[in-house]
């Protein structure tokens, strides 16, 4: 068993104690569907989109909490987002193991390339058109979450009124977006590990890269300060040449890595947020972790789950 470090905020240092990973149980038979009498273990189903997401569907991977851990229903609902590998199955088998003592509902829906095609529609939300027009919020891939999640409780007769969420990589600049423009969210706690990019808290760069004819006023920006949001890096996500790493004119203006992008972007959000108003956003920095998913996913269950 490891010991590391993880500095939350400017002087704050919390100590975690890492137990290693172990490979899901294997023995479980992955179901496609899930109800209040699903058995422990992973399963998958999807789930088809009404409203203005017709048309579109997340297939919706799962693992069920151990009955010993409490009932179902009482089980905390828990949402991982992948990265652009588009890997929601790997993603949650990387956690199955994280929160195996915890009665915790894990939810990995996957928001295929077929049917979100590209970061426009991924990680940026699809919040603007192919034509750079600004959709409904309704419309939005944010608002995949808040449907699924009433389809989980649904499903299971769930007692939940909210959920946590964690993502990495691309589907950490999911989560952070998500925080930042949705602010009726019902999301009780969220994790952004390792974005590649930013929105910044700008209301005079156009977005993506800021808030420029966005429906996010500064109202809304409040309820984002307030919300209970973690920034994950890596300590060692620092190579300007990651093959997966978004390099242009723009983009590099947050820095050319993503720690120094991730850094200038808490700075930024501390700054416009101002001293007079509530900011209960943490930065956390892990020594000894690039820009992977597990280890900052180890990092990120104590965080979620004490």
């Amino acid at each position: 068993m490891s010991m590391r470090r993880i500095l939350l905020g400017a002087a704050l240092a919390v100590s975690l104690v890492l137990t290693p990973l172990v490979a899901p149980a294997a023995a479980h038979a992955a179901t496609t569907n899930l109800t209040a009498g699903t058995a422990p273990g992973p399963g998958s189903y999807t789930y088809r989109g009404t409203g203005a997401l017709a048309g579109h569907s997340v297939k919706v991977w799962y693992n069920v909490p151990s009955r010993s851990l409490g009932a179902l229903k009482n089980a905390k609902i828990h949402f991982v987002m992948h990265g652009m590998s588009r890997t929601a199955e790997s993603y949650r088998n990387t956690w199955i193991p994280l929160l195996a003592k915890k009665n915790v509902l894990l939810i990995t829906p996957e928001f295929s390339a077929s049917q979100f095609p590209g970061s426009r529609t991924y990680n940026q939300g699809s919040v603007l058109d192919s034509h750079g027009r600004l959709q409904p919020r309704a419309a939005w891939s944010f608002s995949m979450i808040e449907a699924v999640f009433d389809d989980v409780v649904k499903r299971v007769h769930s007692t939940q009124k909210n959920y946590t969420i964690f993502g990495h990589s691309a589907g950490g600049q999911f989560v952070e977006r998500f925080v930042e423009l949705m602010p009726k969210a019902r999301v009780r706690q969220a994790v952004a590990a390792n974005p590649g990019w930013h929105t910044m808290p700008d209301p005079a760069a156009a977005y993506p890269y800021g808030l420029k004819n966005l429906p996010t006023g500064r109202a809304d920006l409040n309820v984002a300060f307030t919300r209970n949001f973690t920034l994950l890096l890596g300590a060692d996500d620092i190579d300007p040449n990651a093959a997966d790493l978004q390099r242009d004119s723009k983009t590099d203006t947050q820095g050319i890595t993503r720690l120094a992008r991730g850094l200038k972007f808490y700075a930024a959000a501390r700054t416009y947020a101002g001293l007079s108003r509530p900011f209960n956003w943490k930065l956390g920095v892990i020594p000894g972790v690039g820009h992977s998913h597990k280890g900052a996913a180890t990092a990120a269950a104590p965080l979620l789950f004490p």
